[in-house]
């Protein structure tokens, strides 16, 4: 007994260290497993409007109901623009996004109002504009998406008064 109580006080802190790492390596153990069981059950649910491919190994997307694949080209033509007073409005068309919905958006009010902007400008405008819409990574046939003049007129002066290393900038990205 005498000797269990002295190597505990000489190896005592040794021993809560190494329990310490046994207890840390099963949590993460079990966490690790725990995320890949979720990984399987999230992949296995049923999103509703997509239904589940056929087989888990097939990698082609999912056809929703209303047919329209997700990824799908835009339908050819530009986006038609209906302009009422101070608004320009546009119905989603198959496989739209906002960001091809705002270029037209842009082409219409340069055009109404007779200014010219190069690329990088243009660029700047379209990503700006883009981020004033609500966030969708998906925009349904015949969604509308709409910009006041109010909102493409400042960013429109603020595209035009862009300096060269700005425009440069975003010339990268195009």
């Amino acid at each position: 007994m005498e000797k269990v109580k002295e190597f505990l006080e000489i190896n005592g802190r040794v021993i809560v260290v190494v329990v310490l790492v046994l207890l840390g390596i099963f949590a993460i153990s079990a966490a690790t497993s725990n995320d890949d069981n979720a990984e399987e059950n999230q992949t296995s649910e049923e999103v509703p409007g997509i239904p589940l491919s056929d087989s888990n190994t097939d990698r082609t997307p999912a056809t929703p109901a209303d047919g329209v694949e997700i990824g799908s080209k835009p339908q050819a033509g530009p986006v038609v623009i209906e302009k009422t007073e101070k608004t320009y409005t546009a119905d989603a068309r198959q496989g739209d996004n906002q960001t091809v919905i705002v270029r037209q958006i842009v082409n219409e009010y340069l055009a109404d109002t007779d200014q010219s902007l190069n690329a990088a400008q243009r660029l700047f405008m379209e990503t700006n504009l883009v981020n004033l819409l609500p966030r969708d990574d998906v925009i349904a046939v015949g969604e509308e998406i709409s910009l006041t003049e109010d909102d493409i007129a400042p960013i429109a002066e603020e595209a035009s008064s862009l300096t060269e290393a700005a425009q440069n900038r975003w010339s990268a990205y195009l």
